[in-house]
């Protein structure tokens, strides 16, 4: 069978040959029954006759039906451009150019299609490797991209914690300018009371605002009287110095409002049998205080000192190592490291010692403190050998320009500790 749905002329002629294959037995079976059934019986002659005369007809019949066959098929078929089967003469020339050139052109169609196919598969191809090239473009730019997206989020999050520093600093400087803006204020509020201050002391009515003339002292022989005496400590009263220094005092002798000089050691002058405390001096301790002065004499001559920073001081923070300003120790300065202890408090932690006033350097056990000044309340026979044995308080400092060993070092002892402040002019 032909892929457009006919038969060939060779499934025609065999299916027409065993049609009349057929046709013939029974004709054949017919007649040879008949003849057997016959009541007479035939010649041989006859019955030979008869037989060629069916072969006869049933080969007529076979030519026809072929002939027929093949004529409509040749009619209704038209055969490939190589057809062994079917006969060229059996068609009209106009026929047969007919097919011929439908069947040329058929296969000149059929040459080209797998030219063109391969072209297009080639394109095809081409289209797909150019696809798969922007694929593996469009992976690397979305790679790119999303690297992009992270640097930008760290970015972000590094700027959102920069904002957030920011914002604190902004608001540690909003403190900090509201602290200004009180201290400006303190500032301005002093100002006025320094120039209310200067304009009575042009007028000659400063001191007896601050007190009698009697408590201010020309100190350092600078000529002017200046320093207001605050405090005033004697060694060997018995009386502990820090409790005297802390405490307000009811009784004072005459003796003791003044400065240890030569003369007043003589038995004409009122003898200090105690320490004294000026209790105006600490009761109105405020912005007015410019300098605060600490004092050592001995035999009435004036043996050390310490010169402070009084400005926004009070009664106990103005004895302090950041304030220093001068002294007869040299290398007394603002660095901490410098000392272990430097307060009026001083070194009370291991009881019984008592140290006041003290400023030192080390302790290293008794034979290695090191240190400028301390004022000992301790008993005695609870003290390092350095200390003593003469009544509390005694009064011990370095009688070089710089630190000094207590024990192998020189040490001097003073009779009074002296206390002064000079107020703004």
């Amino acid at each position: 069978m032909i892929d457009d749905g006919t038969y060939s002329t060779v499934e025609m002629t065999e299916a027409s040959f065993k049609q009349s294959k057929w046709k013939e037995d029974e004709q054949e079976q017919h007649v040879y029954g008949n003849i057997h059934t016959s009541r007479s019986p035939a010649s041989p002659g006859m019955l030979a006759i008869v037989k060629w005369v069916c072969l006869v007809a049933v080969a007529a019949a076979m030519v026809v039906f072929t002939i027929s066959g093949t004529l409509f098929f040749l009619k209704n078929y038209t055969a490939p451009k190589s057809c062994p089967h079917m006969p060229r003469s059996s068609l009209s020339s106009s026929r047969q150019a007919a097919l011929t050139d439908a069947l040329d052109a058929e296969a000149d169609a059929l040459d080209a299609k797998p030219g063109a196919l391969s072209t297009y598969t080639d394109a095809l191809r081409t289209q797909t490797d150019a696809l798969r090239t922007n694929t593996d473009v469009l992976r690397t730019q979305t790679d790119a991209l999303r690297t992009i997206t992270d640097a930008l989020r760290t970015n972000t999050d590094t700027l959102r914690t920069q904002t957030d520093t920011i914002l604190t600093k902004t608001d540690a400087l909003s403190t900090k300018t509201n602290q200004l803006d009180l201290l400006v204020n303190a500032s301005i509020d002093a100002t006025k009371e320094l120039r209310r201050q200067v304009e009575l002391y042009m007028r000659g009515e400063l001191r007896s605002t601050l007190g009698d003339e009697s408590q201010f002292f020309d100190v350092f022989n600078s000529g002017f009287r200046i320093w207001r005496l605050a405090f005033r400590g004697s060694a060997g009263t018995g009386g502990e110095i820090y409790n005297a220094y802390a405490n307000p005092q009811e009784e004072v002798d005459e003796g003791c409002r003044t400065i240890p000089s030569i003369s007043s050691r003589s038995s004409e002058v009122p003898r200090c049998s105690h320490h004294y405390r000026n209790n105006d001096v600490f009761n109105t301790w405020g912005p007015n205080v410019d300098q605060v002065a600490l004092v050592l004499y001995k035999g009435g001559h004036r043996v050390a000192y310490v010169i402070f920073d009084g400005r926004s001081s009070d009664v106990i923070n103005w004895f302090h190592h950041d304030r220093v300003l001068t002294s007869t120790w040299r290398d007394l300065h603002a660095s901490s490291s410098n000392y272990n202890y430097f307060s009026i408090t001083g070194f009370v932690q291991q009881a019984p010692h008592k140290r006041r006033f003290y400023i030192s350097k080390q302790h290293g056990g008794c034979p290695r403190d090191l240190g400028w000044l301390t004022v000992v309340d301790t008993p005695v026979g609870r003290r390092c050998p350095w200390e003593g044995d003469t009544p509390t308080p005694v009064f011990l400092y370095a009688k070089t320009d710089d630190v000094t060993n207590w024990t192998t070092g020189e040490v001097g002892e003073a009779d009074d500790l002296l206390v002064f402040v000079k107020y703004f002019v």
